[in-house]
């Protein structure tokens, strides 16, 4: 799979999987968030960001560097909780419930789940 199929995959499936662990008591802020999409919404809305922010990095390094590609996830989130609030409101509890370097981590692991699905890493 190229990169960019591979990140529709990997955000849809993966929004869906989330889904499935997030409960009361255990949601990392993402409950309401669910809640206001729905589960569909929620899972095409994932797959359209994960397709265009890396639609944008394959633009500047074609060659997708593994360390920059997954680096540039932990970027995207710093850039997604610094503006959420202009960018995507609804990620408020998201952000309020984890911790910066954590919510970073978790911007960087679906990026490698793409290299993994590319057939890159």
């Amino acid at each position: 799979m190229l990169i960019l199929e591979s990140s529709i995959f990997v955000g849809f499936c993966g929004d869906l999987a989330l889904q499935s662990i997030v409960r009361p008591g255990a949601d990392y802020g993402l409950l309401g968030y669910f809640k206001q999409h729905g589960s569909l919404e929620s899972a095409f809305i994932a797959a359209g960001m994960m397709a265009c922010l890396n639609y944008v990095y394959t633009r500047f390094d074609p060659g997708v560097n593994q360390i920059g590609f997954v680096a540039y996830g932990g970027l995207c989130d710093v850039v997604f909780r610094k503006y959420h609030g202009t960018i995507m409101p609804s990620l408020a509890g998201y952000y309020g419930a984890m911790s910066p370097g954590m919510s970073i981590v978790w911007g960087m692991i679906p990026q490698a789940m793409v290299l993994v699905a590319a057939g890159v890493m």
